[in-house]
């Protein structure tokens, strides 16, 4: 990772928030570890201050967003993930074209 921000709001108190949330709820539960009361104010610091999730999220049109580039674990997952539907998208684009065989072939009928 580069050591930049994953989103403008993010703090170091939300990297614990979220380290400790992990442990207590498990990987993959992001939206579970941002609504638990114990971690709930790491994720929003300052809601008045507009440097919280909210006030991003109205900013952006009703998501947020990280930066562009972000190696943090859900960005990289995600692109994971996108990189794997597009190779098996195409496997199966390559496997129908297979299936159908060379166009005009005249495997047809003998004729006799």
């Amino acid at each position: 990772a580069d050591g930049s921000l994953p989103t403008e709001w993010w703090t170091p108190e939300a990297d614990r928030a979220l380290l400790f949330g992990i442990y207590k709820h498990g990987y993959g539960t992001y939206d579970k570890i941002r609504k638990d009361a114990e971690y709930e104010k790491a994720f929003n610091p300052d809601p008045s201050g507009g440097n919280s999730y909210q006030t991003m999220s109205k900013k952006r049109g009703g998501h947020w967003h990280h930066k562009e580039g972000c190696n943090c674990v859900s960005c990289s997952y995600r692109r994971k993930k996108q990189k794997r539907l597009e190779v098996e998208a195409e496997e199966k684009q390559q496997e129908a074209a297979a299936a159908v065989g060379p166009q005009g072939g005249g495997g047809g009928e003998d004729g006799a």
